[in-house]
């Protein structure tokens, strides 16, 4: 009898780094994105990343597969960022700031839904440029609402 050998493909993040693909973070994604844990299942199976792909091809990727599925999942998909989540004391509940080149061209508003552990609030976006890309920052209540901690992943929706 044969048994399969999976091989371990090595994704290339943005800063250079190499880190092992992980067939969860599609799925986990694909879900805040709107899809049922079916549709999210079922595409994180069609995809079968080259070593050393980009985050930004392996993305693509997948949006080329919800594509067949949806397009309103699909650009729900592309809409939804990965942010580490900062308490600022001098934000008030239902905003937050984030870098400017993230609301630059928004074409609904200044607004944008966050989620975190199956919890979810819509926030107004405030943007600055003194803040690093990857960083939302937040007011302590909006935090707690949605049970994110300090420094923590918090899926950000940019509505369409």
């Amino acid at each position: 009898m044969n048994s399969l050998r999976w091989k371990v493909v090595k994704i290339r993040k943005k800063s250079g780094e190499l880190e092992e693909f992980d067939q969860g973070k599609i799925v986990r994604s694909v879900l805040n994105a709107g899809a049922s844990a079916e549709v999210s299942k079922r595409i994180s199976e069609r995809i079968q990343p080259s070593e050393g792909m980009s985050t930004d091809d392996l993305r693509r990727r997948v949006a080329e597969e919800l594509l067949r599925e949806s397009a309103m999942l699909c650009g729900s998909y592309m809409s939804t960022r990965r942010m580490r989540a900062h308490s600022a004391p001098d934000l008030s509940k239902g905003v937050a700031r984030l870098h400017a080149d993230h609301v630059r061209g928004l074409r609904s508003g200044p607004g944008a839904i966050l989620q975190n552990a199956g919890k979810r609030t819509e926030v107004r976006l405030e943007p600055v440029s003194d803040v690093d890309r990857r960083t939302i920052n937040l007011s302590k209540t909006d935090m707690d609402s949605i049970g994110a901690l300090e420094g923590s992943n918090v899926s950000v929706r940019y509505p369409l």
